[in-house]
């Protein structure tokens, strides 16, 4: 038998200038921290590479793959087509640019989806992110996947995992026009579907994503403090950490 009991905290945080609600659940003698309390909820705003889907995925294609067919195509020694690459990512970080396969196709001189597809063999969910977007259908209909991934990218991933079969529908930031980085992408997105910034919720595994959704207005925020499944975890005190979707499933 399990006894348990709730106490619910408010604390008025200065820094994120918001009124966090948070749930301690006692547990015959151990406690927990409720990340989420889904009473509250009504919209669900997911991140795609690095929150449903394993970063190594994407991680591989830029950091291993992409130098490798530059280098051969360009005939450069493979640290100069690093160090190329680099400087490119650096240049268009946080730009629709930095997302989009055109762009990069035009500006590295070969098929961008042709390259993603050669390896779409290493397409995955992270651990219990299936299962979680499934429990989280059951539930709730107001379940949008939010991406800056480009049209063709997000097909191919759809095509390997079928994730679009428990989502509402899918935003691209190509099609709102501006990255989920700016705040005006979160303005657009608004235009789009209706939602009250009190009662959404948005899993991402980018800092600065979370931080235009947070000056936007949007007060319940998670970060995927393991995107990839072959490197480190990530850690960072402006928002709460989400290790695993196992610690907003167990009190669903």
């Amino acid at each position: 038998m399990r006894i348990c009991c709730t106490i619910t905290i408010h604390t008025l945080v200065i820094k994120l200038g918001a009124l966090c609600t948070w749930n301690l659940v006692f547990t015959m003698g151990a406690a927990y921290l409720m990340l989420v309390n889904w009473d509250f909820i009504e919209t669900v705003f997911l991140d795609m590479d690095g929150t449903l889907l394993d970063l190594y995925y994407d991680n591989f294609i830029w950091d291993v793959a992409l130098p490798e067919k530059f280098a051969q195509v360009h005939n450069v020694a493979l640290e100069q087509a690093k160090e190329t690459i680099k400087k490119c990512i650096d240049a268009r970080r946080g730009t629709l640019n930095a997302y989009c396969f055109t762009h990069w196709s035009n500006l590295l001189g070969f098929d961008m989806l042709e390259l993603y597809e050669n390896h779409q063999h290493l397409i995955g969910y992270r651990d219990n992110a299936e299962d979680f977007l499934k429990l989280l259908a059951k539930r709730f209909s107001n379940i949008y996947l939010v991406t800056n991934a480009d049209r063709k990218n997000i097909h191919l991933k759809i095509k390997n995992t079928e994730l679009d079969k428990n989502i509402m529908k899918i935003f691209s930031s190509s099609e709102l026009g501006y990255a989920k980085e700016q705040v005006e992408f979160w303005k657009k997105l608004q235009k789009n579907i209706s939602f009250n910034c009190i009662s959404t919720l948005l899993i991402d595994d980018n800092p600065s994503v979370l931080k235009a959704a947070r000056a936007f207005g949007i007060d319940n925020l998670l970060l995927i403090s393991r995107p990839c499944s072959k490197s480190a975890e990530q850690s960072n005190t402006d928002f709460i950490n989400l290790k695993s979707f196992k610690q907003i499933m167990q009190n669903f």
